[in-house]
């Protein structure tokens, strides 16, 4: 997992104040703890206190 809040948009325009990345083995893995019941309360909590936005990357 890696957050920063220093942020270097290079092209676009896209101002986000804050940025986590959390690496998963594959696209499965995210899926299966996004929607696994430990994290659904967490998830209810985040979206009550803050706007996010989420994106998937698969890579390396």
């Amino acid at each position: 997992m890696v957050r920063s809040s220093i942020i270097k948009v290079i092209e676009e325009n896209w101002d986000p104040e804050r940025m986590t990345i959390i690496a998963f083995p594959d696209m499965e893995s995210l899926k299966n703890w996004y929607e696994s019941d430990e994290y659904a309360d967490l998830k209810v909590m985040r979206q009550a206190v803050m706007a996010s936005n989420a994106m998937a990357v698969e890579g390396l």
